[in-house]
């Protein structure tokens, strides 16, 4: 019997009218930082993750900060209390709340934080495929700036090993959560893939692009992923 494919999906609550609603909004690239950098940080010691804390300088990868960098970690970090991990296996689904708290002091660079027990499993695989190592964070922190190429490095490193990731061009949209965006091949292609594939060159990773057709409709996007180490500059 063929395993079924986990899926996860990073989101938060949105609100509209000042009124809570509920559906999958993508974490802002300040709040995928803060998040992937708590994960990189916290260690897991006697069956669980413990209390934890970093700082606004190993969040944002520099040294001196400014007010708005202080207030840019704030407002994320306090978004990141309506966010929650979306499990998707077959027809079952389930959504977890990412952290227990988080917490800061206005003046003070330390953020506390502590992930929701629930996470525990979630977090462990993530750290076991070195998903989040502190090595490749601070790949992530040059990609700040654009959530799709953050969104794309996770997905090409994830299958760095393999050589290559295949995948369909819906999965890819729905990763990226980019809706109705871009609905034309040709449109997503310029704004998004050609960009984030100039930023990648920053990393790690050396990425050829193909598309994979049936007739004239772009039906696959191959990535073939090779190691490319490189010192890490702003």
């Amino acid at each position: 019997m063929q395993e079924q494919q986990e899926k996860f999906f990073l989101s938060r609550r949105v609100t509209k009218n000042n009124q809570m609603i509920n559906g999958k909004a993508a974490l802002t690239a300040m709040q995928y930082c803060v998040f992937s950098a708590c994960v990189a940080t916290v260690e897991y010691n006697a069956g669980e993750f413990a209390d934890a804390e970093i700082t606004i300088n190993q969040i944002l990868g520099k040294e001196k900060l400014s007010k708005t960098d202080y207030s840019h970690v704030k407002t994320a970090a306090l978004g990141l209390v309506d966010a929650s991990i979306k499990i998707q296996v077959g027809k079952k689904w389930k959504g977890v709340p990412l952290f227990q708290y988080i917490e800061g002091e206005d003046g003070t660079n330390m953020i506390r934080f502590r992930f929701n027990v629930e996470m525990t499993p979630f977090l462990l695989k993530l750290k076991e495929q070195g998903n989040f190592t502190a090595y490749k964070y601070g790949y992530l922190t040059l990609l700040k700036k654009n959530m799709y190429a953050m969104r794309v490095y996770e997905l090409l490193k994830q299958h760095e090993n393999f050589g290559q990731r295949k995948i369909t061009l819906e999965e890819f949209r729905e990763i990226l959560i980019l809706s109705d965006k871009y609905p034309r091949f040709g449109e997503l292609n310029r704004t998004v893939i050609k960009p984030v594939l100039d930023l990648l060159k920053k990393t790690d990773l050396l990425v050829d692009f193909s598309t994979i057709k049936r007739g004239r409709t772009v039906t696959h996007l191959l990535f073939k992923i090779q190691q490319r180490y490189k010192t890490i500059k702003e």
